[in-house]
């Protein structure tokens, strides 16, 4: 347990007041806070004055995270859903058109992709973006993306196309350093159509389908094997 901060606050302020001066203190969003007075758990009608006469009052702050579920779209809006009640419970305007996008829930970090090129890093509790990464001398569009916050590496798969105007295609399949926020290396899949990606961090090794399915050793960089629809 630790003291997340001493506030003052009128008596005659309700528990929702509360929250909100907890979340721009900490930064625990709203539907995450859970606060307890002894045994009883708090509701956001109640005024502070009656749970009791005395000045000071100490109040447990419980964070227990919702099953949550974050969308995105051609709107540029994040927004997360409570999956309990089927309810909206944060709403984040980005303003860019998002394609696809990879969520840790424990670090409360997402990644996007978007039609413009760039993968974006979000801080999903505070509700703005770490930083930017893409490759000027290319443009692709983004397929998909997953990362290890650990790590602080992603993999992405985009449909890669350029022309003397823009430049060259990117790598199909492109590995980032997410703490550097630059490009480390791109792989070519034999079918050239990478549509999907599963990693398995813990062996370095990414499994990318397309017109085939490819295995990579991104440590190693290389191929490992790849299997086409008649078996070979």
């Amino acid at each position: 347990a630790e003291v997340i901060g001493v506030l003052e606050l009128d008596g005659n302020c309700r528990v929702s007041t509360l929250r909100q001066r907890l979340h721009e203190s900490s930064n625990v969003p709203l539907y995450d806070q859970h606060l307890i007075y002894g045994s009883k758990v708090l509701t956001d009608d109640l005024l502070l004055s009656s749970l009791t006469n005395e000045r000071e009052i100490q109040i447990t702050l419980v964070r227990a995270a919702k099953p949550c579920a974050l969308t995105a779209g051609s709107d540029g809006n994040f927004m997360l859903w409570d999956l309990g009640t089927g309810q909206c419970c944060r709403y984040l305007p980005i303003s860019t058109t998002v394609v696809c996008l990879a969520v840790d829930w424990i670090a409360r970090i997402v990644l996007s992709g978007h039609t413009d090129s760039y993968f974006r890093l979000w801080d999903l509790d505070r509700g703005f973006c770490l930083r930017e990464m893409g490759l000027s001398t290319t443009f692709a569009t983004p397929r998909c993306v997953e990362f290890d916050w650990k790590m602080k590496v992603a993999v992405s798969t985009s449909s890669a196309f350029g022309c003397c105007m823009i430049g060259l295609p990117a790598p199909p399949l492109g590995l980032w350093d997410l703490a550097a926020g630059r490009f480390i290396q791109g792989f070519f899949p034999a079918s050239g159509n990478s549509r999907c990606l599963s990693a398995h961090w813990d062996t370095c090794q990414v499994l990318v389908a397309g017109d085939s399915l490819e295995l990579f050793d991104i440590d190693l960089g290389e191929q490992k094997w790849a299997v086409k629809p008649d078996g070979h």
